[in-house]
Parts: structure tokens; sequence; C-alpha cells
């Protein structure tokens, strides 16, 4: 791990309203150019694909980043984000950026999320496969939307699965506590007064989806599930390299957390942490970080990725029970 201490993470942050086309034009200029992805390179986008995206380049050349600088600013030129108003005086510290700008800065890792110093480097690792995974599944599409996101992130969650070296009641496990630790820390949502109430409809709205709509979805589920887990040939490249660096990920994870070095973020609501069922699983709270980070990256929408987060914890449930 030491080989990674002196990494240093430069952040080009992109702010463009609606960014989803320029990402996949980016994406397809950085296969078709003479970059090479040799480098570190993760991406880092919202799920609502909204004002603004980042590169985090590392060991990047100064040509290479000029490349990329070039290209973004002939796009802002071609096809500029409506400019954005704003009512003065602001209710923060700084004003906000414009549309159609680039800033630099450096950026670190939050060792809080990553579950450490040791971690955060094994973290970036996976991070970078993740960008990678991300633009070759893009650029080899011939029409890149929320379905073919869709489709790839279940792949990919289940590949994770598999790489992690979850069992079947482990992974049923890690999605039920990943479900409800996501819902249970929701403080507050705008226009909501009754956040409880919320909650409670909430999980009632993805449980009847399932109910009703889910069919398909579980299967297909199920059969990525048997596929991959009982050792039949897996043709897809990317997944193959997924499953690997997963595998390579979580081994490294679990030394950590042998070695006392994973330090588990701290959580308002101790009870999710202190189950018997977790007590041994520090490392599921980095796992849910690069999940966090894997969906946003496909730009899966909120509620759209709870719905496949229920629907894998329930498929994986099902089959268990029927054992």
């Amino acid at each position: 791990m030491s080989k990674h201490v002196n990494d240093s993470w430069e952040s080009i942050t992109v702010y463009y309203d609606s960014y989803n086309e320029l990402l996949i034009e980016l994406i397809n200029f950085i296969m078709l150019s003479n970059i090479t992805l040799e480098s570190k390179l993760i991406l880092n986008c919202d799920s609502e694909r909204s004002d603004k995206f980042s590169l985090l380049l590392c060991q990047f050349s100064s040509d290479i980043k000029h490349q990329i600088v070039l290209w973004l600013n002939n796009y802002f030129v071609k096809r500029p984000s409506v400019e954005k108003k704003y009512n003065l005086p602001v209710n923060d510290w700084f004003l906000p950026y414009p549309n159609n700008y680039i800033r630099f800065h450096e950026h670190r890792f939050d060792i809080n999320e990553t579950g450490g110093l040791v971690s955060s480097y094994a973290c970036q690792q996976l991070l970078t496969q993740s960008t990678t995974t991300f633009i070759e599944n893009v650029s080899s599409s011939d029409c890149w939307d929320l379905d073919s996101a869709v489709e790839k992130i279940i792949i990919l969650n289940i590949g994770f699965i598999k790489g992690s070296g979850l069992d079947r009641d482990k992974a049923h496990q890690f999605y039920f506590w990943y479900l409800k630790k996501n819902i249970e820390k929701i403080k507050f949502i705008d226009g909501v007064e009754d956040i409880v109430f919320w909650k409670k409809a909430f999980l009632e709205s993805l449980n009847a989806t399932f109910e009703n709509q889910g069919e398909e979805l579980s299967s297909f589920i199920e059969m990525l599930y048997d596929g991959i887990n009982n050792n039949e040939e897996v043709e897809e490249k990317y997944l193959l390299d997924w499953i690997k660096y997963a595998a390579i990920y979580a081994e490294n994870l679990r030394a950590i957390q042998d070695q006392g070095l994973l330090n588990a973020p701290l959580q308002e609501d101790e009870e999710l942490l202190m189950h018997e069922l977790y007590q041994n699983e520090s490392c599921w709270i980095v796992f849910e970080y690069n999940l966090n980070h894997l969906f946003e990256l496909y730009g899966i929408p909120f509620h759209l990725k709870w719905n496949i987060v229920y629907a894998i914890k329930e498929t994986l449930k099902n089959k268990i029970q029927s054992c």
C-alpha cells in the first residue's frame, strides 16, 4: 500500500447544466483520441446529471490535461449551457460557479467515507476501475440511455457480490443493511413535513413496485446470479475485469480490517452498526461508498436506485427461503 501514499489527484470540475450528453461525447473523445487510460482517472457524477461533474486525474501529463480542457472549451463555444441568473445576496459564503466553466483544484478523498487513510488507497483503485468500466460500456454502446445504464448497473452489482466473496445469505444481509441504513439516515426532504411517515411510505412503495412489476427484473437478477456464481463462462471482458478488481479490493479491505486499520465512519444511528449481524463487517461501510459512487456514475435516479437495491435484496431472500 505504501507506494500509493504520494499519489496526488487533481480535480477538473466542469460546470454545465444537464451535462449527460456532454459527458457521453467527452467519453467518446477520450476513447477515440490518443489519450490513454494508463494513468488513473476517476469520474465523479451526480445521479440526476444536474449542473457539474468532476474528472479526477492522477499521473496525467500536462499535454493530456490540455487536450481535455481544449475539447471542453470548444464544446462550450459550440453548445453553451444556459447562463445562470443569481439573486443577490446569495445564501452562501461564496458566489456559485457559472455554467460553461472549468475549475481546477487538488482533490483529497474523505477518509471518513473510505474507512481511513490506508483503505482509501484501495478504494481509489476500485473507483478507477469503476470509471474504466463505465467508459468502456458507454463507448461500446450504439445508443447509451437510462435503460442501458440500468442493465449494466444490475450486472455490476451482481459481479460485485461475486468478487467481494459474499455468499447468497451474506449478500442478502448486506443489501438489507444497505437499504435500511441509507433510508434511516435521511433527516430532511424539501416539502416533506413528516419524515417518519415519508420513510414508511417510501419503503411500502418499493415493496409494491417489486410485487407488481418485479417478476421480470427478479428473473434477470436470478439468471445473472446463478450464471456468475456457478462459474458459467463470462464472455464480457468488462465484467471479468470488474469481478477481478472487486475481488482484489475486497481481499485488501478485509486484510486492512484484520490489522485493525479500517476505521468505519461514525454514524448517528449506532444501532445499525452495533447489531450483532454486522459487528465483523466494518468493510461493508466502504462497500457502501463504492456502490453509491457506482450508481451516481451510471446516472441512476434516487427512486430507481432503491427499487434496484430492493429487487436484489428480495430476489436473494426469496431463493434462500425456497431452499
